[in-house]
C-alpha cells in the first residue's frame, strides 16, 4: 500500500476520542503533540467537551471548522469504524487507530466481529490506517509526536537523527527509541505499527526510505509475511545504500523437535527467514539492545568494505584480552597479528608489553603515560585493522583521584581523529565509572557496558558488508512426476534431470534380486521399493554390505517381510564424505534450497545451510556451500568437486519441489546420490 506523508507529517490533525487525561492514550497524542511543538493545525473531537488541553474541541470529525489530513482515534472500539467514515468524508488522508479491541486473541468474538467491520471498511476505502492497538509513531525531525504514550523521554532530552525504529509492538519501539535517545543516537522516525489491519511493518519501512534524512532503519518484526512482499523493499533499501538491522520475535519453535532427516526438518523456520534476509542485505540483531548498537556503528562508520573484518583490541587488562580473542573467533573476526614496525615501536618505548593483538599496553600506560599514549596511537594507526575496540578496565576507565580520569582524555586525544573506527568498552560501577559514559559519548565515540557487548555489535556490524552478486543460475528441468512415488521411480526421475546414482536394478523376486546383485557385481546394498520416507533402515527397509547370493537371499526375505512389495538392489559405493542435499517447500518463502553434512546422523550434526531459491544466484549458492563444515571441507580437500556439487544443487533448485538426497557419497571418482526421497 501507498503510504501519504500525512501519516507522519500531516498538516492538520484531529484527535478524535481525546480528554485531559495525559497518562493515558486518550490524552498523551495531544499533551506529547503540544510538548514536541506540533507546527501544523491541531483539533480534538469530543461531545462532552469545548477544549482539551487548551485545544478547541468540536462534537464530531463532521463539526470540525476544515478539513484535516489525518486523525488519531482514541475512542472505544464499538465506534472506531464510524469515526473513520466521518473522517474520510471530511477528507482525511490518513489515520493512527490507538482503540484495541478490534482483533486481539484477549477481545474474543466481539473483538473479532469488529475487526471484520474494520477490514471491510479499510477494502471499500484503502485508507492508510497505522494500527488498530498502536502507540502512534514520533517524527522527530518534523516535530509530530502524536505518540499515546508518556513512558518516554522527554523532548530535551531528545533529538532527531537519521535513525528510523519501525516495530510492531508499542512497548518494543518505545524501549529501543529511549534506550538509542539515551545513547547520543539520533532518532527521526519510530513506528509502532500495532494489529497492522492495514499498514505492515515493510509499508513503513518503505515509507521511511523515502525519506532522505533516513540513513538506518531498525526493525522488531513479528511477523515477516511472504517473500513478494518484503523482497523489493529490502532491495529498494539495499539500493539506496541504508542499511536495515531487524530483530525477529518469535523466531524458536514451539512445536514438537523435528526426528526426521529430511528438508524441513532440517531448515526450520527462522534458519529460512534469516538466510532469505542476509541474502537481501539484513543484519541480524538478537536482543533489543543490539539494534540501536549496531545502528550506531552503522551510522557512524558506514558499511563495511570487506569480509571478514578485521579487529584490533587495545585490552587493559591481559586476562579481558583473551577474552576478547575467544569472542572474536566465536564470531567470525578476524585478530590480524601486528606489524614488525608496530612491535619495534613497542620494543622500544615500553620494557614491560608484548607486542600483540589484542594488546595490554599494561600499567606503564600510567606509570609512563608519553610512552603509552604514542604506543596506543601507533596501534591504531600502524596495523592493519577495520576496527579498533578499546577495553577499559575500572582503573583506566575512571577511579578516585582524577589522576586516571585525565589520562583517558589524553588517550582519547592522541588516538581519536576524523575516519577512525574506535569503539570503547568499559564495566560499569557506581562510583567507580560514573560519568564516563556521557564523556565517551560527548566525543562521538560507540560506547559499549561490556567488551562481550562491543564484540557483539562489532561482528553484526561486520555482516553488513556488501554481498557479491553473482549470475543467474543456468535454467534446469522441473520434476514432473507425482509426489508420493516409491524409491525406483524417484530415483529414474531424478536421475533424468542429471542426478548422478549408482547403478541399480529392480527386483520383485528372491532370483531377481540374486541375479541383479551378480549382474551389477558384489557388494550390493538391498532397499526395500516403497513410497518415498525418510529413515528406512530404521523401518528394517535397507541393509548393505550383501557379499553374497546368501547375503541377498537373507536381505531379500527380511525387507519383504518388513512391507515392500519389491526392492532396489544398488551397487555398494563407499564415499570419503557424506553430504546432504534437498529443497524444502516453505508456506510462504516458496522452495528453499538446504545443503549441508549427510548421512543418518545428518539432523544431530547442526551442520546445513538454506537459501530460498528464489533468491540464488551463483554467488548466493557458494555463500550457501561454503557457510557449512561439508562444504568446506570440500573446498580444501576437493576443489575439482565443486562444479559437480554446484551443478547438483542446481538441478534440485530448479525442480520446484520438496526433495531429499541422503546421503550424496564423496567419492574418488565423484559425487553419487545414495538415497532419495519426493515428499508426498
Amino acid at each position: 500500500m501507498t503510504v501519504p506523508r500525512s501519516l507522519i507529517a500531516p498538516e492538520s490533525v484531529a484527535v478524535v476520542g481525546a480528554n485531559d487525561k495525559i497518562h493515558a492514550f486518550t490524552g498523551a497524542s495531544v499533551h506529547n503533540l503540544l510538548r514536541h511543538g506540533y507546527p501544523g493545525r491541531l483539533y480534538t473531537v469530543n461531545p462532552r467537551r469545548d477544549s482539551v488541553q487548551g485545544v478547541p474541541c468540536f462534537p464530531t470529525v463532521a463539526d470540525l471548522p476544515e478539513p484535516v489530513e489525518s486523525v488519531i482515534v482514541v475512542v472505544r472500539a464499538a465506534s472506531v469504524v464510524p469515526v473513520l467514515r466521518e473522517a474520510v468524508g471530511r477528507g482525511a488522508t490518513s489515520a493512527i487507530v490507538v482503540t484495541s479491541g478490534l482483533g486481539e486473541g484477549a477481545a474474543g468474538e466481539e473483538g473479532y466481529a469488529r475487526r471484520d467491520e474494520l477490514l471491510a471498511f479499510l477494502r471499500e476505502t484503502r485508507l492508510p490506517v497505522l494500527g488498530p492497538s498502536t502507540t502512534g509513531l514520533v517524527n522527530l525531525a518534523d516535530s509530530y509526536v502524536p505518540r499515546a504514550v508518556l513512558n518516554q523521554l522527554a523532548p530535551e532530552q531528545v533529538k532527531p537523527g537519521p535513525l528510523a525504529i519501525i516495530t510492531q509492538s508499542g512497548a518494543a519501539n518505545n524501549t529501543v527509541y529511549n534506550r538509542a535517545q539515551a545513547a547520543g543516537i539520533g532518532v527521526g522516525l519510530a513506528i509502532a505499527t500495532g494489529v497492522q489491519l492495514a499498514l505492515s511493518t515493510w509499508d513503513a519501512l518503505d515509507l521511511a526510505l523515502s525519506d532522505d534524512r533516513v540513513e538506518v532503519a531498525a526493525m522488531v518484526v513479528e511477523e515477516l509475511g511472504p517473500l513478494e512482499r518484503f523482497r523489493p523493499v529490502l532491495r529498494r533499501a539495499r539500493d539506496l545504500g541504508k542499511p536495515v538491522v531487524l530483530l525477529k520475535a518469535g523466531r524458536t519453535r514451539t512445536g514438537g523437535a523435528a526426528v526426521a532427516t529430511h528438508s524441513g526438518a532440517l531448515a526450520g523456520d527462522w534458519e529460512v527467514q534469516r538466510a532469505a534476509l542476509a541474502e537481501l542485505g539484513v543484519v541480524i540483531a538478537d536482543d533489543l539492545d543490539r539494534l540501536w548498537e549496531v545502528a550506531s556503528l552503522l551510522l557512524r562508520w558506514g558499511r563495511p568494505a570487506r569480509r571478514p573484518v578485521r579487529l584490533g583490541a587495545a585490552a587493559f587488562s591481559g586476562g579481558e584480552g583473551a577474552v576478547i580473542a575467544d569472542l572474536a573467533d566465536d564470531a567470525g573476526l578476524e585478530l590480524p597479528p601486528v606489524t614488525e614496525e608496530f612491535a619495534a615501536f613497542v620494543g622500544e618505548r615500553l620494557t614491560l608489553a608484548g607486542a600483540a593483538n589484542p594488546f595490554d599496553p599494561t600499567g606503564e600506560v600510567l606509570s609512563r603515560p608519553d610512552d603509552g599514549i604514542a604506543v596506543l596511537d601507533a596501534f591504531v594507526g600502524g596495523n592493519d585493522h577495520d576496527v579498533t575496540l578499546f577495553a577499559l578496565n575500572t582503573q583506566a576507565g575512571g577511579g578516585s583521584g582524577g589522576r586516571t580520569d585525565g589520562l583517558l582524555t589524553r588517550i582519547l586525544d592522541g588516538v581519536v581523529r576524523p575516519g577512525t573506527r574506535l569503539a570503547v568498552s568499559y564495566w560499569p560501577v557506581p562510583g567507580l565509572s560514573d560519568g564516563l559514559e556521557r564523556t565517551l559519548l560527548d566525543r562521538g565515540l560507540p560506547v559499549f557496558a561490556g567488551s562481550h557487548r562491543a564484540v557483539g555489535a562489532i561482528s553484526r556490524w561486520a555482516a553488513a558488508a556488501p554481498l557479491p552478486a553473482g549470475d543467474p543460475l543456468p535454467p534446469g528441468k522441473r520434476l514432473t512426476v507425482p509426489p508420493g512415488v516409491a524409491y525406483s521411480e524417484a530415483r529414474a526421475a531424478l536421475a533424468a534431470l542429471g542426478v548422478p546414482f549408482a547403478p541399480a536394478r529392480t527386483a520383485v523376486t528372491v532370483d531377481e534380486a540374486v541375479d541383479a546383485a551378480a549382474a551389477l557385481g558384489h557388494p550390493v546394498v538391498l532397499k526395500g521399493d516403497v513410497p518415498s520416507t525418510t529413515h528406512k533402515a530404521a523401518a528394517g527397509l535397507v541393509r548393505l554390505d550383501l557379499r553374497t547370493p546368501a547375503d541377498v537371499a537373507a536381505a531379500f526375505a527380511a525387507v519383504t517381510a518388513a512391507g515392500a512389495p519389491r526392492v532396489v538392489v544398488e551397487r555398494q559405493v563407499r564415499g570419503t564424505a557424506e553430504l546432504f542435499a534437498g529443497v524444502s517447500m516453505d508456506a510462504e518463502l516458496g522452495p528453499v534450497l538446504v545443503f549441508g553434512s549427510g548421512g543418518s546422523p545428518a539432523e544431530h550434526l547442526a551442520d546445513t545451510a538454506v537459501c530460498p531459491v528464489a533468491l540464488l544466484d551463483t554467488a548466493a549458492l557458494d555463500r550457501l556451500i561454503t557457510a557449512t563444515g561439508a562444504g568446506r571441507f570440500l573446498a580444501g580437500r576437493r576443489p575439482e568437486l565443486l562444479p559437480a556439487l554446484r551443478g547438483l544443487l542446481g538441478i534440485l533448485a530448479a525442480a520446484r519441489a520438496e526433495i531429499d538426497l541422503n546421503p550424496v557419497a564423496v567419492t574418488g571418482d565423484g559425487l553419487v546420490a545414495l538415497d532419495a526421497r519426493i515428499a508426498a
